[in-house]
Protein backbone atom coordinates (compact mmCIF):
# COMPACT_ATOMS: atom_id res chain seq x y z
CA UNK A 1 0.00 0.00 0.00
CA UNK A 2 1.80 3.04 -1.68
CA UNK A 3 1.36 6.60 0.02
CA UNK A 4 4.14 8.07 -1.35
CA UNK A 5 6.31 8.21 1.38
CA UNK A 6 5.77 4.86 3.14
CA UNK A 7 4.79 1.79 1.26
CA UNK A 8 3.40 -0.83 3.22
CA UNK A 9 3.13 -4.16 2.50
CA UNK A 10 2.13 -7.66 4.32
CA UNK A 11 2.47 -11.21 4.21
CA UNK A 12 2.17 -14.04 6.57
CA UNK A 13 1.77 -11.76 9.64
CA UNK A 14 4.69 -9.95 8.62
CA UNK A 15 4.54 -6.00 7.82
CA UNK A 16 6.54 -3.96 6.29
CA UNK A 17 7.35 -0.13 5.84
CA UNK A 18 9.92 1.19 3.19
CA UNK A 19 10.27 4.35 3.88
CA UNK A 20 10.49 6.69 0.40
CA UNK A 21 10.56 10.63 1.37
CA UNK A 22 11.39 11.82 -2.35
CA UNK A 23 13.71 15.09 0.24
CA UNK A 24 17.21 14.32 -0.40
CA UNK A 25 18.16 11.80 1.98
CA UNK A 26 15.25 10.85 3.46
CA UNK A 27 15.16 14.17 5.70
CA UNK A 28 12.11 13.28 8.42
CA UNK A 29 10.19 16.66 8.21
CA UNK A 30 6.59 16.92 10.25
CA UNK A 31 4.91 15.78 7.42
CA UNK A 32 7.00 12.48 7.54
CA UNK A 33 6.65 12.17 11.22
CA UNK A 34 2.73 12.94 11.23
CA UNK A 35 2.89 10.33 8.26
CA UNK A 36 4.83 7.56 9.55
CA UNK A 37 2.51 7.82 13.05
CA UNK A 38 -1.03 7.67 11.41
CA UNK A 39 0.34 5.00 9.55
CA UNK A 40 1.39 2.61 12.69
CA UNK A 41 -1.73 3.62 14.79
CA UNK A 42 -3.39 2.05 11.71
CA UNK A 43 -0.93 -0.87 11.69
CA UNK A 44 -1.96 -1.06 15.04
CA UNK A 45 -4.88 -2.16 14.90
CA UNK A 46 -4.54 -5.08 12.29
CA UNK A 47 -3.30 -9.10 13.30
CA UNK A 48 0.41 -8.49 12.17
CA UNK A 49 2.36 -10.08 14.38
CA UNK A 50 5.60 -8.08 13.69
CA UNK A 51 6.17 -5.36 11.63
CA UNK A 52 9.99 -4.04 10.03
CA UNK A 53 11.14 -0.70 9.14
CA UNK A 54 13.44 0.24 6.26
CA UNK A 55 14.22 2.70 3.02
CA UNK A 56 14.29 2.38 -0.05
CA UNK A 57 17.74 2.62 -1.51
CA UNK A 58 20.87 1.64 0.04
CA UNK A 59 21.96 5.39 1.26
CA UNK A 60 20.16 6.29 3.97
CA UNK A 61 17.69 5.00 5.93
CA UNK A 62 16.78 8.42 7.30
CA UNK A 63 19.73 11.32 7.73
CA UNK A 64 17.47 13.26 10.40
CA UNK A 65 15.32 16.57 10.25
CA UNK A 66 14.62 19.16 7.96
CA UNK A 67 16.93 21.90 9.40
CA UNK A 68 15.00 24.23 6.86
CA UNK A 69 12.22 23.82 8.16
CA UNK A 70 13.12 23.80 11.62
CA UNK A 71 15.33 27.28 11.09
CA UNK A 72 12.84 29.84 11.94
CA UNK A 73 10.78 27.88 14.33
CA UNK A 74 10.11 29.47 17.88
CA UNK A 75 9.46 27.87 21.36
CA UNK A 76 6.23 27.30 21.10
CA UNK A 77 6.63 25.62 17.29
CA UNK A 78 9.35 23.79 18.70
CA UNK A 79 7.90 22.12 21.34
CA UNK A 80 4.82 21.06 19.04
CA UNK A 81 7.37 19.18 16.68
CA UNK A 82 9.16 17.71 19.34
CA UNK A 83 5.76 16.47 20.90
CA UNK A 84 4.76 15.04 17.62
CA UNK A 85 8.14 13.28 17.21
CA UNK A 86 8.11 11.78 20.59
CA UNK A 87 4.41 10.44 19.84
CA UNK A 88 5.78 8.76 17.05
CA UNK A 89 8.75 6.95 18.87
CA UNK A 90 6.37 6.38 21.90
CA UNK A 91 3.92 4.50 19.10
CA UNK A 92 6.60 2.36 17.80
CA UNK A 93 8.18 1.62 21.63
CA UNK A 94 4.25 0.63 22.61
CA UNK A 95 3.80 -0.93 19.15
CA UNK A 96 2.06 -4.61 20.55
CA UNK A 97 4.64 -6.40 18.58
CA UNK A 98 8.06 -6.50 17.86
CA UNK A 99 9.44 -4.01 15.48
CA UNK A 100 12.70 -4.72 13.50
CA UNK A 101 14.92 -1.70 12.19
CA UNK A 102 16.73 -2.67 9.19
CA UNK A 103 19.18 0.22 8.63
CA UNK A 104 20.11 0.60 5.46
CA UNK A 105 22.46 3.59 4.95
CA UNK A 106 22.52 7.21 6.99
CA UNK A 107 20.85 6.74 10.57
CA UNK A 108 21.11 10.86 11.74
CA UNK A 109 19.82 12.17 14.27
CA UNK A 110 15.78 10.95 13.92
CA UNK A 111 16.84 8.56 12.20
CA UNK A 112 18.87 7.26 14.71
CA UNK A 113 16.07 8.16 17.34
CA UNK A 114 13.62 6.20 15.01
CA UNK A 115 15.46 2.81 14.75
CA UNK A 116 16.26 2.94 18.32
CA UNK A 117 12.44 3.16 19.25
CA UNK A 118 12.68 -0.16 17.99
CA UNK A 119 13.13 -3.49 19.78
CA UNK A 120 15.98 -4.82 17.19
CA UNK A 121 18.20 -3.19 14.95
CA UNK A 122 19.80 -4.86 11.88
CA UNK A 123 22.26 -2.93 9.53
CA UNK A 124 23.65 -2.94 6.85
CA UNK A 125 27.81 -2.78 6.54
CA UNK A 126 27.02 0.66 5.05
CA UNK A 127 24.79 2.26 7.88
CA UNK A 128 25.99 4.86 10.02
CA UNK A 129 24.69 6.44 13.13
CA UNK A 130 24.73 9.90 14.72
CA UNK A 131 23.07 12.32 16.93
CA UNK A 132 24.60 15.62 15.47
CA UNK A 133 22.35 17.81 16.93
CA UNK A 134 24.60 19.34 19.31
CA UNK A 135 26.72 20.44 16.19
CA UNK A 136 23.23 22.48 15.58
CA UNK A 137 22.86 24.36 18.82
CA UNK A 138 20.38 22.27 19.61
CA UNK A 139 19.87 18.89 21.28
CA UNK A 140 17.87 15.30 20.18
CA UNK A 141 14.14 15.72 21.07
CA UNK A 142 12.68 12.44 20.41
CA UNK A 143 13.90 10.40 23.03
CA UNK A 144 16.91 9.61 21.92
CA UNK A 145 18.88 10.98 24.64
CA UNK A 146 17.03 8.30 26.77
CA UNK A 147 16.56 5.52 24.52
CA UNK A 148 20.58 5.75 23.48
CA UNK A 149 21.67 5.90 26.82
CA UNK A 150 19.39 2.98 28.23
CA UNK A 151 20.95 0.87 25.21
CA UNK A 152 24.82 1.30 25.46
CA UNK A 153 25.29 2.83 28.87
CA UNK A 154 25.36 6.67 30.18
CA UNK A 155 29.62 7.11 29.23
CA UNK A 156 28.95 6.06 25.71
CA UNK A 157 25.78 7.54 25.12
CA UNK A 158 27.66 11.04 26.35
CA UNK A 159 30.74 10.55 24.03
CA UNK A 160 28.29 10.32 20.67
CA UNK A 161 26.21 13.32 21.88
CA UNK A 162 28.69 15.47 23.10
CA UNK A 163 31.21 15.14 20.45
CA UNK A 164 28.19 14.20 17.82
CA UNK A 165 30.60 12.11 15.43
CA UNK A 166 29.11 9.68 13.36
CA UNK A 167 29.69 5.25 14.23
CA UNK A 168 30.14 2.88 11.20
CA UNK A 169 28.27 0.13 11.44
CA UNK A 170 30.73 -2.47 12.56
CA UNK A 171 31.28 -0.01 15.77
CA UNK A 172 27.80 0.23 16.61
CA UNK A 173 27.87 -3.37 16.45
CA UNK A 174 30.55 -3.13 19.22
CA UNK A 175 28.85 -0.78 21.17
CA UNK A 176 25.84 -2.68 21.60
CA UNK A 177 23.84 -0.10 19.22
CA UNK A 178 22.94 -3.08 17.01
CA UNK A 179 22.23 -6.40 16.79
CA UNK A 180 23.87 -7.55 13.64
CA UNK A 181 25.84 -6.48 10.85
CA UNK A 182 25.25 -7.90 7.15
CA UNK A 183 26.05 -6.82 3.39
CA UNK A 184 24.14 -4.68 1.98
CA UNK A 185 22.12 -6.97 -0.19
CA UNK A 186 21.37 -9.20 2.79
CA UNK A 187 20.03 -7.28 4.89
CA UNK A 188 16.22 -6.76 3.70
CA UNK A 189 16.03 -10.34 3.43
CA UNK A 190 17.95 -11.28 7.20
CA UNK A 191 15.42 -8.96 8.68
CA UNK A 192 11.97 -10.34 7.00
CA UNK A 193 13.95 -13.92 7.70
CA UNK A 194 14.02 -12.63 11.44
CA UNK A 195 10.55 -11.02 10.76
CA UNK A 196 8.90 -14.62 9.85
CA UNK A 197 10.23 -16.35 12.83
CA UNK A 198 9.22 -14.04 15.32
CA UNK A 199 5.43 -14.09 13.45
CA UNK A 200 5.87 -17.97 13.92
CA UNK A 201 5.39 -18.18 17.23
CA UNK A 202 2.78 -18.01 19.84
CA UNK A 203 1.76 -14.10 19.63
CA UNK A 204 0.58 -13.53 23.23
CA UNK A 205 3.77 -15.00 24.09
CA UNK A 206 5.71 -12.50 21.99
CA UNK A 207 3.39 -9.77 23.23
CA UNK A 208 3.78 -10.46 26.78
CA UNK A 209 7.62 -10.78 26.53
CA UNK A 210 7.73 -7.33 24.87
CA UNK A 211 5.52 -6.02 27.44
CA UNK A 212 7.33 -7.53 30.49
CA UNK A 213 11.00 -6.01 28.35
CA UNK A 214 9.39 -2.57 28.10
CA UNK A 215 7.55 -2.12 31.26
CA UNK A 216 9.96 -3.45 33.67
CA UNK A 217 12.93 -1.74 32.42
CA UNK A 218 13.75 1.03 35.23
CA UNK A 219 11.76 -1.15 38.22
CA UNK A 220 12.75 -2.63 40.94
CA UNK A 221 13.71 -6.26 41.32
CA UNK A 222 10.29 -7.07 43.05
CA UNK A 223 8.36 -5.45 41.07
CA UNK A 224 9.92 -6.23 37.52
CA UNK A 225 9.46 -9.85 39.14
CA UNK A 226 5.42 -9.60 40.17
CA UNK A 227 5.00 -8.04 36.10
CA UNK A 228 6.51 -10.85 34.84
CA UNK A 229 4.58 -13.29 37.05
CA UNK A 230 1.45 -12.32 36.10
CA UNK A 231 1.98 -11.81 32.12
CA UNK A 232 3.76 -16.11 32.83
CA UNK A 233 0.68 -17.32 34.58
CA UNK A 234 -2.20 -15.24 32.11
CA UNK A 235 -0.67 -17.40 29.41
CA UNK A 236 -1.56 -20.36 30.71
CA UNK A 237 -4.98 -22.31 29.24
CA UNK A 238 -4.62 -20.27 26.65
CA UNK A 239 -5.05 -22.17 23.18
CA UNK A 240 -1.64 -21.48 21.82
CA UNK A 241 0.14 -22.76 25.31
CA UNK A 242 -1.78 -25.51 25.30
CA UNK A 243 -1.14 -26.67 21.75
CA UNK A 244 2.33 -25.68 22.12
CA UNK A 245 2.78 -28.01 25.14
CA UNK A 246 1.09 -30.88 23.69
CA UNK A 247 2.90 -30.79 20.20
CA UNK A 248 6.04 -30.69 21.66
CA UNK A 249 5.19 -33.71 24.44
CA UNK A 250 3.73 -35.83 21.56
CA UNK A 251 6.78 -34.56 19.19
CA UNK A 252 5.18 -32.97 16.47
CA UNK A 253 4.56 -30.14 14.84
CA UNK A 254 2.01 -27.89 16.70
CA UNK A 255 -1.24 -26.47 14.80
CA UNK A 256 -0.97 -22.52 13.62
CA UNK A 257 -1.13 -20.57 16.61
CA UNK A 258 -3.92 -18.34 16.92
CA UNK A 259 -2.94 -15.53 19.18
Amino acid sequence: MPNGDFILTSEKGVALIEISLGRGLNVFDSKAVKGLSALIGELGQTDVRCLVLTALGEKAFVAGADLKEMMPMGRMEAKNLCLAGNKLMEKISAFPVPVIAAVNGYAIGGGLELALACDIRLASEKASFSLPEVSFGIIPGYGGIMRLSRLVGRGRASELIFTARRLGAREALDWGLINAVYPPTELLPEAMRMAQTIASKPPLAVASAKKVLAQSEGLEASKAYLLELGEFSNLFGTFDQLEAMRAFVEKRDPPPFKG
